[in-house]
């Protein structure tokens, strides 16, 4: 006999990466905070650089930051933030999905980026692919899913 168990039912257990969600709009900030933590992350909102700077004195495993923020420039913060935790990995989102505009942010040693509006499970793989070094280049196949916790594991029953 076997007990099957859902994933994100054993975030409880423990919980998985801290991501950081930098963003000046709070709706954004809002549902991108309750959408990872839907998928065992632990989510910080922070709406600008000094929120940023402060949650970050926590580890932080990825870093997902708006490219324009109110006052100041998202790739910018993103890179002193990178220069101050050098294992933290960053996505940057945007309206504006232009190839030209995220080929620049990843030439500057940002490793994705990610559209609004977004689609929830985009955001997920794209998250987790960043954690795990994978590429970000395109988008996953159609029915590519990556993210673990939307898959179901098998426990043998002790």
């Amino acid at each position: 006999m076997t007990v099957e168990m859902d994933i994100r039912a054993a975030k409880s257990m423990k919980r998985g990466p801290a991501v950081l969600i930098v963003d000046d709009e709070p709706s954004i900030r809002r549902l991108l905070g309750l959408l990872l933590e839907g998928y065992g992350y632990r989510a910080t909102l922070a709406a600008n650089g000094v929120e940023a700077r402060i949650a970050m004195e926590k580890e932080v495993a990825l870093i997902l930051c708006d490219v324009n923020l109110r006052g100041e420039s998202g790739p910018a913060l993103v890179r002193d933030l990178l220069r101050q935790s050098p294992h933290t990995v960053a996505l940057m989102m945007s309206g504006d999905d232009s190839p030209d505009q995220s080929q620049g942010l990843l030439d500057e040693g940002i490793i994705g980026h990610v559209a609004k509006p977004f689609d929830a499970k985009d955001v997920a793989n794209r998250i987790a692919r960043a954690l795990c070094g994978r590429s970000l280049g395109g988008l996953p196949a159609d029915g590519e899913d990556t993210f673990p916790t939307q898959r179901r594991h098998t426990f043998p029953n002790a």
